[in-house]
């Protein structure tokens, strides 16, 4: 976990992640299932419950206002968009 959050906070302009699980689709719809829209944080039983941290961060991913196509994948149809904080 520690390595990645060295990778997450070091990009200066960009970002790129790439996800190569198996049966995308399923596995986004899993993590919709696991998203509680009511509440801000996801919960640390879900954070120790996922099976990679592909999903952790799919989980996470999918409140982005910028991951529309994560979420019409996973068919959802509840707004979870968390709103982001100003820069």
């Amino acid at each position: 976990m520690r390595v990645l959050y060295v990778a997450l906070t070091r990009a200066k302009e960009r970002l790129i992640m790439v996800y190569g699980g198996k049966n995308t689709e399923s596995t986004l719809k899993k993590c919709f299932d696991n998203i509680n829209p009511c509440r801000e944080k996801i919960s640390p039983f879900l954070a120790s419950s996922v099976s990679s941290m592909g999903e952790w961060l799919l989980t996470a991913l999918m409140r982005h206002p910028d991951a529309q196509q994560l979420r019409e994948m996973a068919g959802c149809v509840e707004d979870i968009v968390l709103p982001c904080a100003s820069p």
